[in-house]
């Protein structure tokens, strides 16, 4: 399932791509919440811009890097941390560029990167049996 298909009609027409999740900070942050309470978990951020030419693509916002499951984590602390963790650093990177100079080049969107558990287990399964 594409990631997008996970949040409402509305908002799937408000992201910039038609398969991510890429949307501007108030609907980032309301997809954070209905991410969670559908028990996915967050893979990290990056940001992206839209120019004034109405081109769209990665800026220089880098987001987070990969969060990655701890060892005896439970899904639920995974789901949390990683929440947390996204939200956190996308409020302070809009924040920031909320201040800079960078507010006159482009519109700050967030590309968010997630996985439900069945993946992540499909995901590790692969990975520990190559």
């Amino acid at each position: 399932m594409d990631s997008i298909k996970l949040l409402p009609e509305d908002m799937q027409r408000r992201s910039l791509s038609d398969r991510e999740i890429v949307l501007k900070y108030e609907d980032a942050l309301k997809a954070l919440d209905v991410i969670v309470k559908n028990r996915w978990a967050f893979l990290g951020w990056e940001g992206w811009g839209k120019y004034a030419d109405g081109k769209t693509g990665h800026c220089d916002y880098q987001g987070t890097t990969g969060i990655e499951k701890e060892p005896g984590q439970s899904w639920g602390e995974y789901m949390k941390y990683g929440y947390e963790f996204v939200k956190k650093t996308i409020k302070n990177d809009y924040s920031d560029w909320k201040k800079s100079e960078r507010v006159n080049k482009y519109e700050l969107y967030f590309c968010i990167t997630i996985i439900n558990e069945e993946e992540y287990s499909n995901l590790r399964h692969q990975t520990s049996s190559k």
